[in-house]
C-alpha cells in the first residue's frame, strides 16, 4: 500500500465531524482585551486536544496571531515571524496568521475566545478570533479565526477583509524545541504532512483572504484541505481607470536594497512627474558644502536661491530629516519606514527613508549646497541605527533639486545591502515620492524594472471597485457595492454570471478595462444609490455554485465610450 495515502485515509475518518463545525463561528465569545505584544491568561479548552503526540487541555493566545498549547510560561509575545523562531522556541505554537498585530489600535476590534460544548453531531470546539485587528502602526482590519476541535482537527478561517500586506507573515504550526522545518504552500492544497510542523512565510500580499482550510490529523501529521462547503469571496482582476500621485518601493527589514550605483529622475511636467532612469551623476560635496550636523531622528531646514516648483506648489525652503527624506515642510522624524506612513504625511516629500544615525559632529553626516541652480542634499557614508551595532556598511546617496525646472534626481552610490532578519523596528527602506495629505496607495513597484513607465499627477484617480458586504452563505443577502464612482455619474449596474471571459475592452473605447463576467443577468442602480443586493437561495442544492460579479458605471469623460468597469468578485456559495 502507498504509505503516503495512510494519513489521507485516517483523515477521511474524522473529516465528517469537522464538517459540522461552522466555517466561521460568528459567536466570537469573550473579548480577551489584548493589547500590543501581549498574551492571554491560560484558557481551558473544555476537552483534551492532541498535538504532536502530546495531549493538552489549555491554550494561551498571543495578540500577534498565534496560540501556544499548555500552561507553561509562553515567553515573549513575539512580533517577528520567522521559521527559526517557530521551530526553535520551546512552546508548541499554531499560527493561523502570525503578524505584528496591535489589537488596541482598533476599538471596534479585538481578540476573542469561545469554548463551545458538543451538541448532537457537532463536536466540542474552541475558537480564537482576531476580529478587525490592525497591524502595528497600521489602520487596515484583519479578521481570522482558528477552531481547535475535539478529536484532533483544526480549522482556519480567513475573513473577506484580510488585507493586502507588505510586512512579514507566517502561517503554520510547530511543536518547537528544534523541530525540522517543513515549508509548504497553503494555496496548493491538499497538503499531506508526515509531522506536526508545516509553515509558509513571505513578505507581501496575503494569498488566502476569504478562504477556509481544515487540518485533519493523520499519524503525527496532518492532511490540509479546503474546508468543505464553506462560503468564499475572492476579488480578481482590476478596475479601471487609475492614476496615482505617489510611487514607492518598500524594502522591509529582511530585504536588501538593490539600488546601489543607480539613479532615477523625476521629470517635472508642470502637473506631475515622469519617473525615468537617472539622467545625472553623483556630485560629491565640495569643501564649502554645509554639514547639517544632524543627529539621530532630527530635522533641519535648508534654503534654496529661489522657489523650486513641484506638483501642487513650490517651496524656497525644504526640511531635511536625518532618516533619509526631504519635505516641503516638516513631516516629523519617524524612524520606522512604511508606505502607509509616507502616504499619510502632511507635506510633500521625496524619500530614501530609513532609520539612519548620522554622527552629529562627524564627517558621516548629511550635507547641503546649491551649485549652478541645483540644490544637493547628500547622505555621506551614513549607517542605519541598528547597523551601527551590526557592523554593516554605510550608505551614500543624494537628492538633486533643479530650482528652475522642478526636476528632482535621486542618485545612489554604495548602499548598505545587509538585511537584518530579526529586526522589525525600522531598518528597512521606503524609496519614493508622495504629495502632502492622505494619498491613495498605488502599490509598491520594483524601481529597477519600471523606471520610464511611472507617470504621476497632482491627484489620485482610483479605479472603479466592487466589494461584497458578507460571505455568500445559504439564505444570506449579500450587498454588492460599487465604490470609487467618479463625480457626475448618473447610473451604474452590477453584472452577474457564471464564467470569466477576461476580455480587454480597449477595442470598444474602454482602454485599461476588462470584462470579468459573462453577465447573463444584471441589476441597475441610479446614483446616489451605488449597490444592489444578491439574495442567496437557502437551498443546499446551491452549495458550491460560484457567481462571478462585476460593477460598471456610465461616467462621461472617464473613457472614450464613457463607461468604467470594476474588478471581479467571485462568490462561492456555501455554509
Amino acid at each position: 500500500m502507498n504509505k503516503s495515502l495512510c494519513p489521507l485515509i485516517l483523515g477521511l475518518a474524522v473529516s465528517s465531524a469537522v464538517a459540522q463545525v461552522p466555517c466561521f463561528d460568528t459567536n466570537l465569545g469573550t473579548n480577551l482585551a489584548l493589547i500590543d505584544d501581549s498574551f492571554s491568561a491560560i484558557l481551558p479548552l473544555g476537552f483534551s486536544f492532541t498535538y504532536g503526540g502530546v495531549a493538552y487541555t489549555d491554550v494561551q493566545v498571543c495578540s500577534n496571531g498565534y496560540i501556544v498549547f499548555g500552561t507553561g510560561t509562553p515567553g515573549i509575545a513575539d512580533y517577528t515571524p520567522s521559521v527559526a523562531e517557530l521551530t526553535g522556541n520551546p512552546e508548541p505554537r499554531v499560527c493561523p496568521m502570525w503578524m505584528d498585530f496591535n489589537p488596541a489600535l482598533n476599538t471596534n476590534g479585538g481578540v476573542f475566545a469561545n469554548a463551545v460544548p458538543a451538541a448532537g453531531s457537532v463536536p466540542a470546539y474552541f475558537t480564537v478570533t482576531w476580529n478587525d485587528v490592525f497591524e502595528f502602526a497600521g489602520s487596515t482590519p484583519h479578521t481570522l479565526q482558528i477552531a481547535i476541535i475535539a478529536g484532533g482537527s483544526m480549522q482556519f478561517a480567513y475573513g473577506t477583509n484580510l488585507a493586502s500586506n507588505a510586512n512579514t507573515w507566517l502561517i503554520g504550526a510547530s511543536p518547537g524545541n528544534g523541530a525540522l522545518a517543513n515549508a509548504v504552500s497553503f494555496t496548493a492544497l491538499p497538503i499531506v504532512s508526515a509531522g506536526p510542523t508545516l509553515h509558509e512565510t513571505a513578505t507581501g500580499a496575503l494569498p488566502i483572504a476569504a478562504s477556509n482550510n481544515q487540518w485533519i490529523p493523520g499519524g503525527l501529521g496532518y492532511v490540509v484541505t479546503p474546508a468543505a462547503n464553506c462560503a468564499s469571496r475572492q476579488d480578481y482582476g482590476a478596475g479601471c481607470v487609475s492614476s496615482y500621485a505617489s510611487f514607492y518601493e518598500w524594502f522591509t527589514s529582511t530585504a536588501a536594497i538593490d539600488l546601489s550605483n543607480t539613479a532615477l529622475t523625476m521629470l517635472y511636467t508642470g502637473s506631475g512627474y515622469i519617473v525615468l532612469p537617472g539622467t545625472t551623476t553623483f556630485v560629491a560635496p565640495s569643501g564649502t558644502a554645509t554639514n547639517l550636523m544632524l543627529g539621530d531622528d532630527t530635522t533641519t531646514a535648508i534654503t534654496l536661491s529661489a522657489a523650486v516648483p513641484y506638483p501642487g506648489g513650490s517651496a524656497s525652503s525644504l526640511t531635511v530629516c536625518s532618516n533619509g527624506f526631504v519635505s516641503t515642510a516638516s513631516n516629523g522624524a519617524s524612524y520606522t519606514p512604511t508606505p502607509s506612513a509616507m502616504l499619510a504625511w502632511a507635506n510633500t516629500a521625496w524619500s530614501v527613508w530609513r532609520d539612519f544615525f548620522p554622527t552629529a559632529a562627524g564627517a558621516d553626516n548629511v550635507y547641503f549646497e546649491e551649485v549652478g541652480g541645483i540644490g544637493y542634499v547628500t547622505w555621506l557614508n551614513v549607517r542605519g541605527y541598528v547597523g551601527l551595532a551590526q557592523g554593516t556598511t554605510p550608505s551614500t546617496f543624494q537628492f538633486q533639486f533643479e530650482v528652475a525646472t522642478g526636476n528632482v534626481h535621486i542618485v545612489f552610490q554604495g548602499m548598505d545591502t545587509v538585511s537584518l532578519s530579526g529586526w522589525t523596528g525600522g531598518e528597512g527602506w521606503v524609496v519614493g515620492y508622495s504629495p502632502g495629505g492622505a494619498s491613495a496607495d498605488p502599490g509598491g513597484v520594483d524601481l529597477t524594472a519600471v523606471l520610464g513607465t511611472i507617470l504621476i499627477g497632482t491627484a489620485d484617480v482610483v479605479p472603479l471597485g466592487l466589494t461584497a458586504s458578507t460571505l455568500p452563505t445559504l439564505g444570506a443577502a449579500v450587498s454588492l457595492d460599487v465604490v470609487n464612482i467618479p463625480a457626475g455619474t448618473p447610473f451604474g449596474a452590477v453584472l452577474f454570471g457564471l464564467n470569466n471571459p477576461s476580455i480587454p475592452l480597449a477595442g470598444i473605447g474602454m482602454p485599461g478595462c476588462t470584462q470579468y463576467t459573462d453577465g447573463i443577468s444584471s441589476a441597475l442602480f441610479f446614483l446616489p444609490a451605488s449597490s444592489v443586493v444578491l439574495n442567496i437561495p437557502a437551498s443546499s442544492a446551491f452549495v458550491g455554485v460560484h457567481i462571478l460579479n462585476q460593477g460598471a458605471t456610465f461616467s462621461p469623460g472617464s473613457t472614450p465610450l464613457g463607461f468604467l468597469a470594476s474588478n471581479g468578485v467571485d462568490l462561492g456559495i456555501g455554509n
